[in-house]
């Protein structure tokens, strides 16, 4: 199951018959994990998250894993958006990266926003001493109240944990979709509060969850949703797998 050659020829298959209409987003916990991707500090990871067109990727514990420094160099480095919403400079509360990203599909407006949980930084105090996480609902309210009437859909990318995207759909107007991560949980179909859509789709990148977007007659979005499963009878995309083979062979064996 998964990989990331595999999910990149999903991805391209979707993209073809979506032509210009699609967003790729990941909840985060992805750029570090295994001895690989932490000897090349998530770089690996990123080309291949980059070269698939990922849009936006949140911040869980595998972003930062190697400090403060390393994930603000891959967020400059990436094409794609890093965010988070309530990571913050504990001094002046501002967000330390990206808080959101507005993204324009096919006449279709988006804002992606990040919300990291607060056990993210136990053990990482010492290095990060002046960096916080804020409670993500508190955040959260601002940040959808800020941007809902200049967009139609509002996806929020969330490692809180799915009771936790249950109780945050609930308690924040506004949101369209959650995109959850941070308890491994594989949903088959979305968990509904009011309006907003949550979706989870396990853990390793063994799947991917397609949501798709259709507005009823009220103007509101209703949402179909299917998971994806990368079996061994989806072909590996040979550029992805060129990717990996560089950073392998570059790789220290010890």
């Amino acid at each position: 199951m998964g990989g990331m050659a595999r999910r990149a020829t999903l991805i391209e298959s979707i993209r073809e018959t979506h032509s210009g209409s699609l967003l790729v987003v990941d909840a985060g916990n992805t750029l570090m994990g295994t001895a690989l991707s932490l000897q090349n500090q998530g770089r690996a990871v990123l080309e291949g998250l980059d070269q698939m067109g990922y849009d936006a990727l949140g911040v869980g514990t595998g972003e930062v894993l190697k400090g403060l420094e390393v994930l603000l160099q891959r967020a400059a480095e990436a094409d794609l958006a890093i965010v988070s919403a309530n990571l913050v400079y504990r001094d002046t509360q501002e967000p330390v990266l990206q808080p959101y990203v507005t993204i324009e599909r096919q006449a279709t407006r988006y804002a992606v926003i990040g919300i990291s949980a607060t056990p993210l930084l136990q053990g990482l105090e010492a290095t990060w001493p002046g960096v916080t996480v804020l409670p993500a609902d508190q955040v959260l309210a601002e940040y959808v109240e800020a941007v809902r009437n200049q967009v139609d859909v509002v996806v929020v990318l969330s490692q809180l944990g799915l009771d936790a995207d249950l109780a945050l759909a609930e308690a924040v107007d506004g949101i369209d979709v959650v995109v959850g991560g941070g308890t491994q949980v594989l949903l088959e179909q979305p968990r509904i509060v009011g309006n907003t859509a949550i979706v989870q789709v396990g853990y390793d990148g063994e799947w991917l969850g397609q949501l798709e977007f259709a507005p009823d007659s009220q103007g509101r979005n209703e949402a179909t949703y299917e998971v994806l499963y990368m079996r061994g009878d989806v072909p590996e995309a040979p550029q992805m797998n060129e990717l990996l083979h560089r950073y392998r062979a570059e790789a220290t064996i010890e």
